[in-house]
């Protein structure tokens, strides 16, 4: 209920009328810093779903960024268990494979990636879900993931972290900063 109340119902219940009339998403951004062993991955994941499937964008590229190939994947391979065994999914187009999950009628697809290369140039992302950011050694995949968002009418750039072990140069404490400044009005995003 906890997590219904403060991170979904925020995320995709406030909504406004975009200049063509359209209800569009209002948080294009979110941190979500959480407990070891507080389903991190698997709200991750459902969120990618949501993005790929059920958003209403076509063509909507979603991203599963993770530090490493190992921890990306333990975020998208629960997602092809699900896509390969939901009627729903089956019956709306929805089919997975080694490296993405795809729904050929709307052209939309999530994918893993665990490095700036993973992510090549022209990449129209409209949701990127950035798992674990307290291990990620720089913030090249973090950067390309959010840079790639421009061309989307309502995109989504979600983190997904616990906390890091108190470095304060880390990518994690640098985002944890910011997040921090714009919490207390001192910095406007």
């Amino acid at each position: 209920a906890v997590q219904v109340a403060f991170i979904i119902a925020p995320i995709f219940g406030w909504r406004h009328r975009s200049d063509d009339g359209k209800l569009v998403r209002i948080v294009r951004r979110v941190y979500i810093e959480m407990p070891r062993k507080g389903a991190k991955t698997t709200l991750a994941s459902a969120f990618a779903m949501l993005l790929a499937f059920a958003d209403g964008e076509p063509g909507a590229e979603v991203y599963l960024g993770a530090a490493s190939r190992d921890q990306a994947r333990a975020a998208f391979d629960p997602l092809t268990s699900v896509a390969r065994q939901s009627h729903d999914l089956l019956d709306a187009g929805v089919r997975a494979y080694k490296s993405e999950i795809k729904q050929a009628s709307t052209s939309s697809v999530v994918q893993v990636v665990s490095s700036r290369g993973d992510l090549a140039h022209g990449k129209n992302v409209h949701g990127a879900l950035v798992d674990e950011l307290h291990v990620h050694k720089n913030p090249d995949l973090l950067e390309a993931l959010e840079s790639g968002v421009g061309a989307r009418e309502q995109p989504l750039v979600i983190i997904i972290t616990t906390a890091d072990d108190g470095q304060t140069t880390s990518v994690y404490a640098q985002r944890r900063d910011m997040v921090e400044k714009v919490a207390k009005g001192v910095l406007k995003v």
